[in-house]
């Protein structure tokens, strides 16, 4: 650990103490802002260290949110809801523990060896965009047969009611194909430059088809970070991009208000906006990860311990040949809790954190970064490690509002179906490389 790093911990841990004394003697102000400094440090250790588009500092980024919003809604409703605001203490404590376990893990675990496996192409690279353009307009059909392709013409509840198993399937095979397409052609075939725009027409598509039409943000954000995460490992991001890519989060928090309507209501709509709530993040999907958490501790006095995680490798079996599997947490929990959401097929962004303590009590949060980060370290800036990392970032930002079984199903799925991409369309270029 270099000298930095170890004033940097030196300081992080008299902040920690200074924080456990200011809960213990009642100080809950002083704590949340010593709470919210002490986690953007950890961010400046993370983009010091690792750099802003390296794949651990994507997936700690987008799980940043969650906690800052538990802050504001302890802010927010402490003069209103005794029990929101004993909650949101208690959720504070547990999700600073998960950020400082994961900096202390990704600084001191070192990365997984990995063979130095070079791939080079084993067919024309027009034949691979003739592919995705095929894939694309099945998936384009399947859109427009299910729901429509006019803008606004259905809501997210009747999208809810009616998406079958099967376009499901075929969706996360559609991303799957799109995350091995941007690493062949950027990292196979490293095209560059002002080109890239026809090489990404595909991936635009398929990005605004679901922003615009069946208003998924969160598929086409994190094919958007991957693809800038893959630019990254070729060439130096312009500021620029950075710059545009702000302008589009601010349009996707704004487009929450506007998805699903059609486009001559987005005048009215945007013009009767009230901007306070807009950019609340307590109307948002980040404020549902501090709902969560007090509507269980509102029910239940104490964590109930349930092995979630074991549950994953049952939930991986199909579920005609074990039709009685038990069901994921996000599901179970909408179901207990919001039954008229769940009835209609409906979810809510879940607690990681919360899941994370049903299986190790309050060391979860702990366990949870020490997985994160294992799965982080098989990257590196080689064909397959950036493969690797492109995979890692799919199926694990935004974790917090994820339960573990839906992020390893995910890895699984999306894992087969790259590795087939890669038999098809690649060949090795050197099988006796060695470890790096």
């Amino acid at each position: 650990m270099s000298k930095n790093i170890f004033l940097f911990s030196i300081l992080l841990i008299t902040l920690i103490v200074f924080m456990m004394l200011t809960v213990a003697f009642g100080y809950y102000s002083i704590f949340f802002n010593l709470s919210i400094v002490s986690v953007l440090m950890i961010a400046i250790i993370q983009v010091y260290t690792n750099g802003l588009f390296s794949p651990s500092t994507i997936v700690i980024f987008t799980a940043l949110p969650y906690f800052l919003t538990s802050i504001f809604n302890y802010n927010l409703f402490r003069s209103i809801n005794y029990n929101f605001v004993d909650s949101s203490i208690s959720l504070v404590i547990f999700c600073f523990l998960f950020f400082v376990s994961f900096l202390i893990f990704n600084q001191t675990i070192k990365s997984i060896k990995i063979k130095n496996i070079e791939f080079k192409e084993k067919t024309n690279s027009y034949f691979i965009l003739v592919t995705y353009f095929l894939f694309l307009i099945v998936y384009i059909i399947l859109v427009d047969q299910l729901f429509s392709l006019k803008i606004g013409s259905i809501t997210r509840a009747d999208i809810y009611k009616s998406k079958p198993v099967f376009f499901d399937l075929y969706k996360i095979f559609m991303y799957s194909f799109s995350i091995f397409y941007g690493w062949y052609i950027l990292c196979i075939k490293s095209y560059k430059g002002k080109f890239l725009l026809i090489w990404f027409l595909p991936f635009i598509i398929l990005v605004l088809v679901d922003i615009l039409i069946l208003g998924d943000r969160r598929l086409a954000v994190l094919l958007i970070l991957i693809y800038t995460f893959m630019l990254n490992t070729k060439t130096k991001i312009s500021p620029l991009y950075i710059v545009f890519g702000s302008f589009f989060a601010v349009f996707l928090w704004i487009y929450s208000y506007l998805r699903n309507t059609s486009i001559d209501q987005w005048f009215n709509i945007i013009h009767d906006l009230d901007y306070n709530v807009v950019f609340s993040p307590d109307k948002s999907e980040f404020g549902a990860f501090s709902i969560i958490w007090n509507d269980y501790f509102s029910k239940y006095s104490s964590v109930q311990m349930h092995p979630t995680y074991l549950e994953t490798f049952v939930q991986l079996i199909p579920g005609f040949i074990y039709s009685d599997r038990p069901i994921p947490p996000s599901v179970s929990f909408v179901k207990e809790f919001y039954p008229d959401i769940y009835n209609v097929g409906g979810g809510l962004a879940f607690n990681a954190i919360l899941e994370s303590m049903m299986n190790f009590n309050i060391f979860g949060p702990i366990a949870l970064a020490l997985i994160l980060v294992f799965f982080s370290k098989f990257y590196n800036k080689n064909q397959l490690g950036i493969l690797l990392g492109a995979i890692y970032i799919f199926c694990f930002s935004f974790t917090m509002r994820n339960d573990m079984i839906s992020n390893l199903r995910t890895f699984l799925i999306v894992g087969i179906v790259i590795s087939i991409c890669v038999l098809i369309f690649c060949k090795i270029k050197n099988p006796r490389s060695k470890e790096v």
